[in-house]
């Protein structure tokens, strides 16, 4: 990790910032993936905000789109 197609996107999430993404697209909310990773909701949200940085991305969904196209996700 990081993934060539990862690599070709031009942005390198962390694992942990990916495993958050991988849950965020089958649908968790935050306090879920909290949950699930043993994190708070707050820094959840936080690698969320990282995330959406990295990618250049308003909106959670639309970068999710764009991973599920490039098959990353």
């Amino acid at each position: 990790f990081p993934d060539n197609d990862l690599l070709k996107m031009g942005n390198v999430f962390s694992r942990r910032e990916f495993d958050i993404l991988q849950l965020i697209e089958k649908g968790h909310s935050s306090e879920e993936v909290a949950e699930k990773l043993f994190l708070s909701t707050n820094t959840v949200n936080t690698h969320r905000r990282n995330i959406l940085h990295k990618s250049g991305k308003a909106h959670m969904s639309e970068l999710i789109h764009d991973l599920k196209e490039q098959g990353v996700l």
